[in-house]
């Protein structure tokens, strides 16, 4: 025990103020029916659903709008992602590089994004950064269209989108891939993938979730066989406004290189 103080009846008898410091958490123990004491314990202070986290990999996450999950502020880059799988390589597309370090990285695979997750998780609670009852996981297809906002587009009502609310196929992409359709009269400044945060954020503070690749989403297409997984969001490649809608669900049965992923943190920050 660091600190402690009594009350009665609410009241704190010796008139002073009890700070928890750094890696300190309060508990109140009720002592009687008109005595609480409380006290400040080296317990660790996990990451709460309503608060904004950084994590060990420096991934920025934010609560969403139920504050029930953390959600990563952005697309997961190739510079978090090789921190656990060092080999990975995004690649490139015609001579493009999708491989910068803050590149959302891509060519992973749902199971590949899931077991990234598992392994964040194992080696969080094993560092008391998180609880043992918190995971890292893919979000559900109601939680990222909740974090995406209620407008027919992640960016709003209507299309096209302005050249600073995501990457999509425009005149930029036409530039380098000119047999591609876009949309006309949009110039994000990027042909591929760009990096996290270039773009303006929703009113929740995510970044990309209007454009630049899509994201694995922990959802079937087929329900009841198990049969492909759904990916959210449009991309780089993304010129039809259809597909760039919050609540399109687009079917993916393995990687691709507009295609990767933002986490969850989910679950209870009590003590171990």
């Amino acid at each position: 025990m660091d600190a402690a103080y009594v009350g009665f009846n609410g009241f704190n008898l010796t008139n002073k103020v009890l700070m928890a410091g750094p890696g300190y958490v309060q508990r109140i123990i009720k002592t009687g029916p008109d005595i609480k004491v409380t006290v400040a314990t080296n317990a660790p202070s996990f990451p709460s659903m309503d608060e904004p986290w950084s994590n060990t990999l420096g991934m920025s996450l934010r609560p969403g709008p139920s504050k029930t999950f953390l959600l990563g502020r952005d697309e997961v880059k190739n510079r978090e992602f090789k921190q656990l799988f060092p080999d990975h390589k995004s690649g490139d597309f015609k001579n493009e590089t999708l491989d910068g370090p803050d590149q959302p990285v891509v060519q992973v695979s749902w199971a590949e994004a899931r077991e990234f997750c598992a392994l964040l998780t194992k080696q969080e609670r094993a560092e008391n950064k998180i609880s043992m009852s918190q995971t890292y996981r893919l979000p559900t297809g109601k939680e990222w269209e909740a974090a995406a906002g209620g407008a027919k587009y992640p960016f709003g009502s209507k299309w096209p989108p302005a050249c600073t609310n995501g990457n999509y196929a425009d005149e930029t992409f036409k530039g380098v891939f000119s047999e591609t359709a876009i949309i006309e009269g949009v110039r994000d400044g990027h042909a591929v993938s760009a990096s996290g945060a270039t773009f303006l954020p929703n009113a929740f503070g995510f970044y990309d979730m209007g454009g630049n690749v899509k994201e694995w989403c922990d959802e079937w297409i087929d329900t009841t066989n198990h049969k492909n997984h759904v990916v959210r969001d449009g991309s780089w490649k993304t010129s039809r406004s259809e597909d760039a809608e919050t609540k399109a669900r687009h079917e993916q049965e393995d990687k691709g290189d507009d295609v990767g992923f933002r986490i969850v943190l989910s679950g209870s920050g009590g003590a171990h």
